[in-house]
């Protein structure tokens, strides 16, 4: 599905403390390697069974300029279906999926998120969170939203384990959108899967559109 129905009541502002609060272990390979003595968890894009839907929801795009790549990035949608995928993948590699579920709060709206990597060669347009060079917003529907927040990955290591588009030149952040009230009272084409979700970035450097379905 994808976008959260109206009785799905999330925030993802602990997404990423959530994946890297898990005990007793602090991160999944070194978990792993204990219980399997010279053996590494497989790649995120070589888990046949996470691997699918990792790809469905993730887009990615490269901006050239006289021939030079100006911008790179990568989004993963963090929809219902995504979260699961990771939640599954996480149990599968150390026996539980504890840990990761994303809390709910008291908001009394549904909240959306998006996984943001970039990478460019212009170092100060890689601070997505720097609003002086970057404008950012998610279109759904007829409706164009500024995030709640944009969160920057400062520890990696783990979530590598789960989003291939994390490497150690992107600059990585966790950005959440509010829906309106006005899609939510649009049950039926939720339902329905008629509404898209349109990620855009724009600065001096590239304008980014990368869309969902």
């Amino acid at each position: 599905m994808l976008l959260p129905r109206k009785q799905t009541l999330r925030s993802w502002s602990l997404l990423t403390l959530a994946l890297f609060s898990l005990s007793p272990c602090a991160g999944v390979v070194s978990c792993v390697s204990k219980s399997a003595t010279g053996s590494t968890p497989p790649g995120p894009t070589d888990d046949d069974v996470y691997e699918p839907v990792l790809s469905r929801w993730t887009r990615k795009i490269n901006v050239f300029s006289k021939f030079q790549n100006r911008v790179e990035m990568t989004a993963v949608l963090l929809t219902d279906d995504m979260r699961r995928a990771v939640t599954q993948r996480l149990s599968r590699l150390r026996g539980s999926g504890d840990g990761l579920s994303v809390l709910s709060d008291s908001s009394g709206g549904v909240r959306l998120g998006v996984l943001v990597s970039v990478f460019t060669p212009e170092a100060p347009y890689s601070n997505l969170d720097d609003r002086t060079l970057w404008s950012l917003s998610m279109r759904i529907g007829p409706s164009q939203l500024s995030p709640v927040y944009v969160r920057r990955i400062a520890d990696k290591t783990l979530l590598q384990t789960f989003f291939s588009n994390i490497h150690q030149w992107s600059q990585d952040y966790l950005m959440v959108f509010d829906f309106p009230e006005t899609i939510l009272q649009r049950d039926n084409e939720i339902q329905k899967q008629s509404l898209t979700a349109e990620f855009i970035a724009q600065s001096a450097v590239a304008k980014v559109e990368l869309r969902w379905p």
